[in-house]
C-alpha cells in the first residue's frame, strides 16, 4: 500500500482515472479536487505504483475522529479489478471499520467483495443505490463516448421564470433548510457536513421573488 502526497503523483492518477470514466467518476471527482487544494483534506492509497489496480480515497485520520459520523468517514473506491481486491480492503490501514462509515463507488461489481469483507469484520451493510446526473458540456469532455448511446438521456432543460425566481448562491445559514430536506439528512452530523460543503464548494440556489 501506497500514500500518493507528492502533487506529480496525483496530477498522474487523475489524468489515468479518466480513461477509466464513468466507472471510476467517484475517485476521479475526490482527486480533482485534491488537485484543486484538497479543501476536505482527503488522502489516495494504492496498492502499488505506478501501475496500481485498487485506489481508496478518504478523510486524513486526523478528520475522522467521530466513530459515528459516517458523513465525514467516507471513502470513493475504484479497482481495476474488483473480484480480486479483498485482501487490500481488509488491510486495516485502508478502511478502519471499526467505524459507521460510507464507502462509495461507480462499481456495481464491487458490492460482493464489499458484503464479503464486511461479513468477516462482523460489520453490517445497507446498500443504497444513486444515480448519477451530468451536464452533456462535462459528458462531452469527460466520458464522449456516452454521447448518443442508451445510457445518456438528454433532456432540454426548462426556461427559468426569470420574474418569478432569480439565481442566488447558498449561504451557511440555509444549511438547516437543506438538512431538514435532505433524504440522508436530517441530524446534527448531517448539517455539520452540509455547513462544510457550503463553505467549500460553489453553491446555487434559487430564490423565488416576492410577489407585491
Amino acid at each position: 500500500m501506497l500514500h500518493l502526497q507528492s502533487p506529480q503523483m496525483l496530477q498522474m492518477l487523475e489524468k489515468s482515472l479518466v480513461k477509466h470514466l464513468p466507472e471510476s467518476i467517484k475517485v476521479y471527482g475526490t482527486i480533482f479536487h485534491m488537485n484543486q487544494g484538497n479543501p476536505f483534506k482527503l488522502k489516495a492509497l494504492v496498492d502499488k505504483w505506478p501501475d496500481f489496480n485498487t485506489v481508496v480515497v478518504h478523510p486524513q485520520d486526523q478528520e475522522m475522529t467521530d466513530d459515528l459520523d459516517h458523513y465525514t468517514n467516507t471513502y470513493q473506491i475504484f479497482s481495476k479489478d474488483p473480484k480480486n481486491q479483498q485482501e487490500f480492503l481488509e488491510k486495516p490501514d485502508v478502511i478502519n471499520w471499526k467505524q459507521h462509515l460510507q464507502i462509495q463507488s461507480g462499481q456495481s461489481s464491487l458490492d460482493r467483495v464489499i458484503q464479503s469483507v464486511a461479513a468477516a469484520k462482523f460489520f453490517k451493510v445497507k446498500k443504497t443505490q444513486c444515480f448519477l446526473y451530468m451536464i452533456p458540456m462535462t459528458v462531452k469532455k469527460l466520458v464522449p463516448s456516452l454521447l448518443g448511446t442508451q445510457h445518456l438521456k438528454s433532456e432540454t432543460p426548462s426556461i427559468i421564470n426569470q420574474e418569478m425566481f432569480k439565481l442566488s448562491s447558498l449561504d451557511v445559514a440555509h444549511a438547516a433548510l437543506v438538512n431538514k430536506f435532505w433524504g440522508f439528512g436530517g441530524n446534527e452530523r448531517s448539517q455539520r457536513f452540509i455547513e462544510h460543503c457550503i463553505r467549500t464548494f460553489p453553491s446555487f440556489l434559487l430564490e423565488a421573488e416576492k410577489t407585491p
